[in-house]
């Protein structure tokens, strides 16, 4: 049980440099599409300052902004590659292609969200029965009653019965029983000492075991309020993301007809990156509470053996 709780220990890590791998990439994209934009947005405003329809002061700001994106995407890259080096040293190995590939992907694909998410009390009920740590302590339990058992025995006479049939040359024979009490209790003081011990041991593992209990029952719990929250911040940051990006459209329109300011434009472009930032953050955050999840409430060669079968299941991929 100690080693399986060190491995369901490792996997947990590699979810979360998976997740952070994830979180990543889609903040790099997103940083991309930004920088896409920005790059139009200073070629747009070039030619209306070329034509006297915008001050030159516009230009100035237009090149801030794409150069502040910029920055933002060099450090997306530096996490994402932090997060692809951690993973391989999780791993032992360098990542194979189709894995790198999936890892570095730009879309937002969430196999995660396929997976209906079971009742808190289900959920809990599971992790306590699949935790290596809990097995660990009631085995630990039952060898502390055991011992306590033996050190009361110790207290105890032996009683026993021989029974003797003995024949002669003759052929006569005679028969004998034997009853008998034997006892061997020692210094009466350390026997009390001997046996309060292995009672007070008892009682620790149990503590133990209950400890260990309710620490499973805080984590699933957390984990669970942190998926049920993700799948909502999700929801919400996508509608908010596609929002983003219809008022980029529609201020673009208006700032070409003078309706709407260069300034109003760039803010509504850097909210559109912020948008989409937090969605592939929210994401890939998701992700990594789903999967968290189910390796506190499942058999862990379970959670594995569907993942060896298709190494590109992995958050971007698009098997479930």
């Amino acid at each position: 049980m100690a080693v399986e709780e060190e491995r369901r220990t490792i996997a947990l890590r590699v979810v979360q440099a998976t997740g952070d791998a994830r979180a990543a990439a889609l903040k790099r994209q997103a940083y991309r599409e930004s920088a896409a934009s920005h790059v139009e947005f200073l070629a747009l405003v070039q030619r209306r300052v070329n034509e006297g329809l915008s001050p030159r002061g516009d230009i100035v700001l237009a090149r801030t902004r794409l150069a502040s994106v910029r920055a933002d995407l060099e450090s997306a890259e530096v996490q994402l590659d932090q997060a692809l080096s951690r993973l391989e040293q999780l791993l032992g190995r360098p990542l194979e292609a189709v894995e790198y590939a999936a890892l570095r992907a730009d879309d937002i694909d969430d196999a995660s969200s396929d997976w209906t998410l079971p009742a808190v009390d289900d959920l809990v009920a599971s992790a306590l029965q699949a935790s290596p740590a809990v097995r660990r302590g009631l085995a630990q339990l039952e060898v502390a009653r055991a011992e306590a058992g033996v050190a009361r025995a110790r207290r105890l006479p032996e009683v026993y019965v021989r029974a003797e049939h003995a024949r002669d040359g003759a052929g006569s024979g005679r028969s004998q029983i034997y009853l008998g009490v034997s006892s061997n209790f020692g210094a009466g003081l350390s026997d009390r000492a001997t046996l309060s011990a292995a009672d007070q041991l008892v009682q620790a593992q149990q503590a133990e075991v209950d400890a260990r209990r309710l620490e499973v029952v805080e984590q699933v719990r957390g984990e669970h309020l942190s998926a049920v929250a993700g799948d909502r911040r999700v929801s919400v940051l996508a509608d908010s993301a596609n929002f983003s990006a219809t008022v980029v459209q529609a201020w673009r329109r208006q700032f070409l007809a003078g309706r709407k300011t260069w300034q109003d434009l760039m803010n509504a472009a850097r909210e559109k990156a912020q948008a989409d930032v937090a969605l592939g953050e929210a994401t890939a955050a998701r992700w990594v509470s789903v999967h968290r999840l189910r390796l506190l409430t499942e058999d862990l060669e379970g959670f594995i053996s569907p993942l060896q079968a298709d190494a590109t299941t992995i958050p971007g991929s698009s098997t479930p």
